[in-house]
Order: C-alpha cells, then structure tokens, then sequence
C-alpha cells in the first residue's frame, strides 16, 4: 500500500494506491493506530490504463477524503494481510 509518508491535511484529498499481481475485490480499512478500531471502509477503485510495470498489473485507488479526523491511522486491505507504514491526518 503506496501512501503519503508526510500525511494527510484533515480538509483536503486523502488517497493512497495499491499495486497487485492479482486482481482484487475487496475493501480497504482506515485503523487508528491507536485504539486498532476501524474507522473508515470503503471499496477499492480500480485505476485503467496504469503502468507500474510488470509484474503488478492490477492498480486501485484507495479514497478516503470524506474521512475528517486527525490522528494517527494504518490502511489495510480487508481479509489480507497487507497494511501501510502508520501516517497522520491533521497539520504536519
């Protein structure tokens, strides 16, 4: 999961992008680091016509703008393992 290590302003654009070799259909979580709750889910979006490279084929991004909270949160892929490095919403 690809995000902005710097972080995210509370009112502004907040997504992240994630590349796989295979085709998913899934979720994706917003966690505060924290308390470990889920404070966020939505669906992943797929992105046509991307070209990281092989051998990651498939791209989605991963849109949580309308989510208005400061503090210090994780994504993760629903039903997988795979998470991001912790970042922050809010003034940096």
């Amino acid at each position: 999961i690809r995000i902005n290590q710097i972080g995210y302003l509370t009112n502004e654009s907040k997504k992240a992008i994630v590349i796989s070799k295979a085709e998913l259909n899934s979720n994706f979580l917003l966690i505060d680091s924290i308390t470990k709750q889920t404070v966020f889910k939505e669906k992943l979006k797929p992105v046509s016509n991307s070209n990281w490279g092989s051998p990651f084929q498939f791209t989605y991004e991963l849109d949580f703008s309308t989510f208005k909270q400061n503090g210090k949160f994780f994504l993760k892929l629903e039903n997988s393992d795979a998470i991001s490095r912790e970042f922050l919403i809010g003034e940096y």
